[in-house]
């Protein structure tokens, strides 16, 4: 278990409606905005089917009034004449000619906390920072909108591929813990069944736009290919089956884009913690190699040298003795480390 800040931010400058200090849960509204979607100009000659020289005797709506998207805006006056409805909601600011001109009303655009846990910091006009706790599983390639729903274990071992059989009615709503890979019936199948998300350890390279152009979201934990799913991964996910999790296939903040990641949150800080704090080796703490030649391979914090250390690039860098699991003890910078729990 770790604690940790995640950045959560409007897309366009808002209001902030939330307080440093404050508690949230995963919907609270922390921030939002009213978003201007611009203007439409609609030619009536095309619409109504016929030459229209004056456009404000062909409406039955007037110049600045609201309209609703699939409201009739303009009929031509002959019997069994045509129809002209607004593909937008907005406003209607001008008629003239044989032209219509709507401005679109604006888009309120909510940012919920997503994340349980406490604000330890306001981004004004954006967002803010919420410090969460809980089990950090970082992936490596992503797709899709981030989710919430209930980690459902359908696979026995991290080796087992995800298939079109395992996934059934009941999984509607809830985010699948896959094995090694999955292939494209079963998309097509947790797509059918409503999934709102996978996790596996690999994907093939011909699989990836049938998953892009699909609306399943999923997280892959080891690379491209037909990589199995690391055991240490894997027996994390299932230890935590059956729990609520926030997953996230393309997480981006104001500066950068941060890797895939599935957070599931176990309880909440009981103090607020600094802007600055972030989740922090020690002794005993479980990661995971970001780099060759120990890339994806788990292992456990036994030593944190108070020196940096020369690597065999040449460079001198600080970092952590780690025993990794099947390879041995080994020095790795803190670059290059992630905490898994």
């Amino acid at each position: 278990m770790a604690t940790f800040c995640r950045e959560r931010v409007l897309p366009v400058f808002g209001e902030v409606r939330c307080q440093a200090g404050e508690r949230v849960n995963s919907d609270h509204v922390i921030a939002f905005a009213d978003r201007a979607s611009g203007f439409r100009l609609l030619n009536l000659d095309e619409l109504l089917g016929t030459s229209i020289t004056d456009g404000g005797k062909v409406l039955v709506k007037r110049v600045g009034e609201t309209v609703e998207k699939g409201e009739i805006i303009a009929r031509t006056r002959v019997l069994f004449g045509k129809a002209c409805v607004s593909p937008v909601r907005g406003t209607i600011l001008d008629a003239r000619l044989n032209k219509v001109l709507i401005e679109v009303a604006s888009e309120r655009v909510e940012l919920r906390a997503f994340f349980p846990g406490q604000v330890i910091d306001l981004i004004p006009g954006r967002g803010a920072e919420i410090e969460v706790t809980g089990a950090l599983i970082q992936g490596v390639w992503g797709s899709g909108a981030e989710q919430r729903g209930r980690l459902e274990l359908v696979v026995p071992d991290g080796e087992t591929p995800l298939t079109a059989d395992r996934i059934v009615e009941a999984h509607m709503g809830t985010i699948l813990i896959g094995g090694r890979t999955l292939d494209a019936g079963a998309v097509a199948q947790a797509v059918r069944n409503q999934v709102r998300g996978v996790i596996v350890g690999s994907i093939t390279s011909s699989l990836l736009s049938i998953v892009r152009s699909s609306p399943l979201s999923l997280i892959v934990t080891e690379g491209f290919g037909s990589a199995a799913m690391n055991p240490g991964t894997f027996a994390l996910l299932r230890s935590y089956a059956s729990r609520d999790a926030c997953f996230s296939p393309a997480v981006k903040t104001r500066w950068d884009v941060r890797r895939p990641e599935v957070v599931i949150p176990l309880r909440m800080a009981s103090q607020p913690a600094s802007s600055g704090q972030r989740a922090s080796l020690s002794i005993g703490t479980q990661v995971r190699a970001l780099r060759a030649p120990y890339e994806n391979h788990l292992g456990q914090v036994v030593s944190l040298p108070p020196s940096p250390r020369r690597l065999a690039s040449g460079i001198q860098a600080r970092g952590a003795e780690v025993v990794l699991e099947s390879v041995g003890r080994a020095f790795i910078p803190f670059e290059n480390l992630e905490i898994v729990l």
